[in-house]
């Protein structure tokens, strides 16, 4: 089922040269290609974000898309610090998805997001989720609310200070 969320304050980090947030965690063990993708859609539940990607209209509009991408964790054959390093050379293209997870030949789950809706506390956040799938101790799929922040007034009452009217008002 796709929704659209509309983008309001984050919208200008669509176009940010650096646009691509990578974490990167070790398994403890070689991970089973089978158990990674069970966790990884049971993830795609609780997280509904992570299978959407943006959409700009002709007026400048920007949306995000759920359950528009298929989410799916690719074993590569590369280290996790080679595939950090492409990303740096070739961020996330927002158009297409917004995530992307794979698993490196060294053992290492690396995650990228998009800077439009995510930053390292999310992304560690999103890997704490996967490690409860993966190890079986997270089993409630109940899905997050997404908050855009379309305007500054839909901002919570508690984030509200001056540094954060500066940051909006631009």
């Amino acid at each position: 089922m796709c929704n659209k969320y509309r983008l309001g304050l984050s919208r200008n980090r669509l176009f940010e040269f650096d646009s691509t947030a990578v974490f990167c965690g070790k398994f403890k063990s070689v991970p089973e290609e089978a158990e990674v993708q069970k966790a990884l859609s049971m993830l795609s539940c609780k997280v509904p974000v992570i299978a959407s990607k943006v959409e700009l209209l002709s007026d400048a509009d920007a949306f995000i898309v759920t359950g528009c991408v298929q989410v799916k964790a690719e074993f590569s054959s590369l280290t996790a610090d080679e595939i950090v390093h492409l990303y740096e050379e070739n961020p996330l293209r927002f158009c297409d998805k917004l995530f992307e997870f794979k698993v490196s030949e060294d053992g290492y789950l690396v995650i990228a997001g998009h800077t439009v809706f995510c930053d390292a506390k999310s992304l560690l956040r999103l890997a704490s989720y996967f490690a409860g799938f993966y190890s079986k101790t997270e089993l409630s799929v109940e899905p997050e609310e997404i908050f855009t922040f379309s305007e500054p007034k839909s901002l919570p009452v508690d984030v509200i200070s001056p540094l954060v009217n500066t940051l909006s008002s631009e």
